[in-house]
This record gives structure tokens, sequence and C-alpha cells, in this order.
């Protein structure tokens, strides 16, 4: 086999079928430059530098001093046309190089289609060890030919200004990528990625961005392809994509303020207004990714904004043109309530349109926007009236409150401080217990108006959940019910305070009957606190004993000891009792040593039993009666 003589060296014959294409999509006639004559053009024409080749990039510098060699031999390679004489397993493949013969490279990995008779294109490397006549057997290169052959369409295609397929290798120093086109090494910027992180064996579309061939440098960049790309994208919506046309689109994401979608192959956005006719928010709750929906062409790719922007209300009858009729402020409004939020109420009018409620226009008797939950649960009618029609924020404002008499008057002349009602919780918190009676009128009772002995958890009281409330979609607990006293009327929030403990009579006045102030009584230590400690004195009468009471004779005390304690005053209003452990030890201390005093002066006995022992006037004392 006799290699073509007017083939250049270096050029597949092979190659003479492929046809690059021109801007315009045309495909080369036959008469048209093929990649022989341009690779003709590059090697024997002085092609024009730019400036900008003329300084290597520190990230171009570090791909040369890698694979500088690997660039030469590739592009140094002579590409010849050979067939497969031997292929048998665990032999060398035998080549007939016509003339002369060969043997692929065996440090290459054998493909897996070779046969005897397959033709196929080389790289000559070097004579055979020992042999170097011209007769004798050559290696050939499989992976230099692959190379080489991929060099010459890199040259093509560079001319051209077309894409070509990478796919990625290796990191190089965090500063690119080492990416393969068609066996040829090539770089990738980290400035000219897409992408920061490149999953290794990717295939992506790149520009190449300089072609050196001095050094057969090649420089790519995906951004410039996905410019292209979407430049041609434009261009073609611009031709394919006339505003009124309607379509079918596919939702490819979802977000904040507008929808992604594909229309013929376009990407397109969706704009939350252009959704539908309610709140933005609402409209976009309507679509989820790979829907198919009707939407009309708005904006088709206008230069200035370079993007395609579709509806889908358009496509339908305005139903703000019908409410306008229909619902006017003042005027009352059957809803459903669609869902229950922090602050508001969100419901749908039967004709489709979405309104809102505030907490403040849910209730004469809503006071917090927490107690919304328990006062109103989606899926329930209701009656309102229209505060105002908000056209250009797609929603209707409506109140509850406003079709309600205001219940003041009715909560003074029912319910009169002191009388007592059937109660039962609706919503409880550690800090209030939301009531309602038996006629629908909704109160509260505080922590410190449910038990005489201290402050107690409404939620504990009613065996309300641990959480804020009942879950989501679960039925609120439905407490048992009890008898509540008024305590008074609260005119801002409409709101009755009830009280537990005011049902059963104080058992601290009870039990301070039995006590007098200046009296010695026997206690235990029910807790000790920094301010001191508790002591009980009575079942259920806890008094307190300061720290400054604290007996010095007895400096450590420990819950649950006995001890006698006085009394040294009472405070009704506070309910609060103060005790002494060191005015019993002072007077017992007293009454030991009185007997003694007796034969003082008058003026002696005026000191207290402290100055007494620190003047030594008890020894002087006993020394007299001696």
């Amino acid at each position: 086999m006799t290699a073509n003589p007017s083939t250049p060296p270096g050029i597949d014959p092979q190659m003479r079928r492929q046809r690059l294409l021109y801007g315009d999509g045309r495909p080369l006639e036959p008469a048209d430059e093929s990649l022989e004559t341009i690779a003709h053009r590059l090697a024997n024409s002085s092609l024009p530098v730019h400036p900008a080749t003329l300084t290597r990039p520190p990230v171009l510098q570090k791909f040369l001093a890698r694979f500088d060699k690997d660039l030469r031999r590739i592009a140094e390679s002579k590409i010849v046309e050979a067939e497969v004489t031997e292929c048998n397993p665990g032999s060398p493949v035998l080549l007939d190089l016509s003339p002369g013969s060969g043997l692929l490279n065996p440090a290459e990995s054998r493909p897996a289609d070779l046969h005897p008779g397959r033709r196929l294109w080389v790289a000559v490397q070097q004579p055979a060890e020992g042999r170097s006549r011209p007769q004798d057997r050559l290696i050939c290169s499989l992976r230099l030919a692959q190379g080489r052959r991929a060099l010459s369409v890199i040259e093509s295609m560079w001319a051209a200004g077309l894409w070509m397929e990478a796919r990625g290798l290796s990191e190089l120093d965090s500063e690119g990528w080492v990416v393969d086109i068609d066996g040829f090494p090539a770089v990738l910027p980290l400035e000219e990625s897409e992408d920061r992180m490149m999953p290794l064996g990717r295939v992506l579309r790149v520009l190449i961005l300089r072609y050196d061939p001095i050094d057969s440098a090649v420089l790519v960049s995906q951004k410039k392809y996905t410019a292209q790309d979407r430049a041609i994208q434009r261009k073609s919506a611009s031709i394919r994509l006339r505003p009124g046309q309607i379509l079918t689109a596919t939702v490819r994401s979802v977000g904040a303020a507008a929808v992604q979608v594909e229309v013929d192959g376009v990407r397109a956005d969706l704009p939350a207004m252009e959704a539908g006719f309610g709140p933005p928010e609402q409209n976009l709750a309507a679509f989820s990714v790979g829907q198919k929906v009707p939407v009309m062409v708005i904006e088709s790719c206008a230069a200035e904004t370079d993007r395609v922007v579709v509806g889908h209300r358009q496509l339908y009858p305005d139903p703000w043109v019908f409410i306008r009729k229909v619902v006017q402020p003042g005027s009352k409004v059957d809803v459903t309530v669609a869902q229950v939020l922090e602050d508001r109420i969100l419901v749908n009018l039967k004709e489709g349109i979405p309104g809102e409620i505030h907490w403040k226009e849910a209730g004469w008797q809503i006071e917090d926007p927490t107690v919304l939950p328990s006062a109103i649960s989606p899926g329930q009618a209701l009656e309102t009236i229209c505060l105002a029609v908000q056209r250009e924020l797609g929603k209707v404002q409506l109140s509850i409150k406003s079709t309600q008499p205001d219940p003041l008057s009715e909560l003074i002349r029912r319910y009169v401080i002191g009388s007592r009602w059937e109660v039962r919780s609706v919503h409880c918190t550690d800090a209030r217990a939301r009531v309602i009676t038996d006629d629908g009128f909704f109160g509260f009772i505080l922590p410190e108006d449910i038990s005489w002995s201290g402050p107690v958890s409404p939620r504990q009281f009613f065996s309300w959940p641990p959480a804020a409330g009942p879950a989501a979609g679960a039925a609120a607990p439905r407490s048992r019910q009890i008898t509540a006293e008024v305590l008074a009327i609260d005119p801002a929030t409409r709101l009755i305070r009830f009280g537990v403990k005011q049902i059963r009579p104080d058992p601290f006045l009870i039990l301070l009957k039995e006590i007098t102030i200046g009296n010695i009584y026997d206690g235990k230590i029910v807790k000790l606190i920094p301010a001191g400690a508790l002591v009980e004195i009575r079942r259920g009468l806890v008094g307190l004993m300061r720290k400054n009471d604290f007996s010095e004779d007895e400096p450590s005390l420990s819950e649950g000891q006995s001890l006698k304690v006085m009394v040294m005053s009472i405070h009704l209003d506070q309910r609060r009792m103060s005790l002494s452990r060191k005015a019993v030890v002072d007077l017992e201390a007293r009454r030991e040593i009185q007997p003694f005093l007796t034969d003082l002066r008058p003026e002696d006995r005026k000191v207290s039993m402290k100055d007494l022992l620190s003047a030594d006037l008890l020894k002087r004392l006993m020394r007299k009666r001696e």
C-alpha cells in the first residue's frame, strides 16, 4: 500500500468528507474550502497574531510546563495509513505501512475492534530497538495519530470560530482545568468556566480562545461559547417567537419572582404578576416543575432585555372586571377560609378572587395574632364586609369585625364582677389561657389567678400540649369545663378576666387567724433560696426567713430541718409573712440570764445580750453572786 502523494503531511484524507458550517448554518459544498485547504493555508501563511497572545497567561505557562513535550510530539507526528496484518492476543499488533511494516506501540491500550484487514491512521514514532534499516518494523502510535488529527480539526475550527466538545481531565493548580478535545490536551482557565467546580469526565462545549501554531497550545473558553449560544438563541427566538403567539411551555424552575419555562426550545421568564390574577406568591404556588402550561409571548428577545417574556393570565378573562361590579367597599361578601397565617387570614371569594383579613379585623375579641388559629380554621365559611379592592396587589381587603356589633355593653350588663361562669380553654400558653363561655364570649385567665399558693402555668393547669398550640391540621384538645369568677372586663380588647382561685376562700387568711405576731412556732425549712429560707409553720402556710434573721450559732441550715421561729410581721396585701430564728435564740438566752440581771444597776440592765457578753458583765455578775 502506497501513501497518497497529494496528501500533505499530517492531514487525514478521511476528513475530506467532513464539512464545516458557515455562520448562517449552510453546510459546505464540495466546491467550498475543505479542511485540507484550510490546513494548507494555516501552515503556509503568516497568520496575524493579536498583541494579547504575545504574553502567555500564568495558567498557560503552567500548562506548557507540564504538557510541552507531549504537544511537540503530537504536532511533529507524521500520520500514515496502515493495515492490520496480524492481531493475536498476547502478541504485538503487526501493521502494513506500504512500504515497510510496523507494530502498534505495546504501551498503548489496544482497541477492542482490531482485526486483520482493518485500516487505520497511525503516527510513526521510531524504529524498533536494535533495528535501524528502513525496511525494518517501525513503532506506531494510535494516540499520537488521534491527537494530530484533532489538532488539524482545532486549527480549522479556530479559523472558522466554531465550538467544539471537550472533556475534563484534571485540575491545573486551582487556576483552571486540563480538558481533552478528541485526544488533544487543552487548557480551560478558571475565569473562562461557567462553574467553579467542574466534575472530571464532564463533557462541555467550548470556543477556542487562543491557538499558537508555534507551541501548539490551545486555550478554550466555556463562557464565550455560552455567550455565543445565547446570541444564537436570541436571534432564533426573535425569528420564531412573536408577541401574541400562544404556545405550550414546560416549567423548569419556580423562583421567588418568576417562573422559568421553556418555550419551543427557548428559555423564557413568566413573571409572578403575569402568572395569574392573585397575589404574586399565590400565583407562583400554582406552578410546579415539569408542568405543561399554555402561555402567550409578551416580549420576544428584545436587544435591551436579552430575554423572552411570556404570560399566563392573558389567556383567561379578567375576573376583576366582574369584581368591580359586584364587590364594592362596604358591601357584604361571603368567603371561605383558605389559610390562617401568622398575622392575617387568606380567603377565597366565590368568584375565585383571593381576599385577605388582617388580624385586627378578625373580630372584636381578637387581642393579638397568636389566637387566630384558635378562632378561625381553614375551610370555614365567613360573612365579611369589603374594606377595599386592591387591583394592583391582586387582592380584596375584608373585615369580620365590621359585621359584628360592639359587645362591650353586653359584656358589662351580663358579666357582673364577682359572678361565676362555666368556661373552657381554647388556647393556652405559659403566660395566659384563652377561654370561652357557653355564650360564645372570650376571656382569659392569668397564672396568678389559678392558685392561692402561687403562679401556675395555664398550660399545665388545662393539660395543654407542650408545644405553643396543637399541630397544624390536628384538632385542638378540648379541656374540661371549669367554674371561674369574673374579675374584670378589659374595655380595649373586649375580653373578660376570669379567676379560678377566687372560687375558694384564701387559705392564707384562714390560717392567719391562728398566728400572732411575736409568738414562737415550730417550723420546717421547705426550700433554701438566695434571699434566705422558706419555712412552713402550718400546713400550707409558708413564711420567709431572711439571711440576717439566721442565728449566728446555727450557721448551716438544710431543707427539711425543724426549728423554732418567731413571727416578726405579716403583710396581707402581699400575702407574705416574715420569720426570724435569731429572735428566738436571743429570747432564750435572755431568759437564761434573767435571774442574774436583778442584782445589776439600772444603767446595766439596758444593755443587749451581745453587749453583755462582749463586756464580760456576765463574769462580774457571777463573781458578785459568789
